[in-house]
């Protein structure tokens, strides 16, 4: 062999050693591969925290549906036991809520039921609770005022 295909080898094999080494060695090749570790964590973390929230959001959607259930079914016991406290024939009945609601406005009458209400409705022409007027007189005037509006 000659000198120079010697040299050559030489300088080859001593390039490869030094970037092996100087690979090896290098401070900021650690600290990548410690936040490639950190990032790979962090993705596990995420990806585990996502399977948590999913899952609970199905267990939430579950209970939710069976809640409404439960609802539904309380609603249609207490429409067909009222309905049957009051000796209406049960085979005219349904249990779905509209039909019940339709069973219990046929029972007020046939008019529409309405809440409660917490004042006294005003009859036509005349001055509601409410207005400033409404029982208020003057002691020279005996006549109320007329109503405005």
């Amino acid at each position: 062999m000659s000198t120079f295909a010697v040299i050559l080898v030489s300088g080859i094999a001593g390039a490869f050693a030094g970037a092996a080494i100087g690979r090896y060695i290098d401070p900021q090749r650690k600290e990548n591969m410690e936040r490639e570790e950190q990032l790979r964590k962090a993705n596990e973390a995420l990806s585990h925290y996502r399977q948590q929230m999913n899952d609970h959001f199905t267990q939430t959607a579950t209970l939710v549906k069976t809640i409404n259930d439960n609802c539904r079914s309380l609603q249609d016991h207490v429409a067909v036991d009222a309905l049957k406290l009051t000796g209406l024939d049960l085979r005219e009945t349904s249990s779905t809520i509209e039909e019940s609601e339709f069973n219990l406005a046929r029972l007020a009458g046939g008019q529409p039921v309405e809440p409660p209400r917490d004042y006294a409705p005003k009859s036509k022409g005349s001055l509601g609770m409410l207005s400033e007027e409404y029982g208020l007189h003057d002691d020279y005037d005996d006549e109320p005022k007329p109503a405005r509006g």
